[in-house]
């Protein structure tokens, strides 16, 4: 899925000595962030998924112009799909100015909303201050918490998982058939995967689910009560969360 672009117009001069990259963190404790490599011209974007930017006119944007990140704007602002994300230089990276003790406040963290219970799934929406970001169904199971997410670039799962950060490659299966898939690690030791459109019906009509990241051990979750769950948080996500 990942494309490397590469921005002809800033490789071309050569200099003498190796720049700094600029990373910037967007969306709070949403923990979304943009690497821009100031030699090579390219751009990463990382959250639940990742993706490479390519830069033109005035702002960075991947090929399906899913992720936008304008680094100009103060603050630089990041839109995933129609959402947007205020943008500033990542603590300890090149460009940040430690804030003096005084001026910091602490950045409230995204709140869920309970929506709806529906056959054993708790619905809820995500709200980052007042700004909706997304909606998901959740079951807890033997194996740990489930969680299926809609949002502004896609459908998403997130499990239960040992590290923190990184990436990693695995497979989703579900009722037998299994995709190859990228995990993203939070810092709430969990991973998260994108899932298609033909995942999301075989989830919908499906009875079990299994991932297999490297690394991790292979778990499994029932699917009961999936469909009516997916069909509730496609309301939740039209309603943006509002009952």
């Amino acid at each position: 899925m990942l494309r490397l672009l590469v921005l002809a117009a800033l490789v071309a001069p050569a200099t003498a000595f190796a720049s700094p990259d600029l990373t910037y963190q967007c969306g709070g404790e949403l923990g979304f962030t943009v690497r821009i490599e100031t030699e090579t011209g390219v751009a990463v974007f990382s959250g639940p998924f990742e993706a490479e930017l390519t830069f033109e006119q005035d702002h960075w944007f991947n090929e399906a112009r899913e992720v936008q990140f304008w680094d100009e704007e103060e603050p630089p602002q990041l839109f995933l799909g129609s959402e947007q994300f205020d943008c500033g230089f990542a603590p300890g990276g090149a460009g940040y100015a430690q804030p003096a003790p005084e001026a910091t406040e602490a950045t409230p963290a995204p709140v869920a909303k309970p929506y709806a219970s529906v056959k054993g799934w708790e619905v809820s929406a995500l709200f980052d201050g007042a700004t909706f970001v997304s909606c998901g169904g959740a079951s807890q199971q033997a194996a740990g918490l489930l969680k299926v997410d809609q949002a502004p670039w896609g459908w998403e799962i997130t499990v239960p998982a040992s590290r923190t950060e990184g990436f990693e490659g695995g497979l989703v299966t579900i009722d037998g058939k299994p995709v190859d898939s990228q995990f993203g690690f939070t810092p709430e030791s969990t991973a998260i995967a994108g899932i298609s459109e033909g995942q999301l019906d075989a989830l919908f009509n499906g009875t079990s689910l299994t991932t297999r990241i490297n690394g991790e051990p292979e778990t499994t979750w029932s699917l009961a009560g999936s469909g009516a769950m997916v069909g509730k948080v496609e309301e939740c996500f039209q309603r943006q969360g509002v009952r």
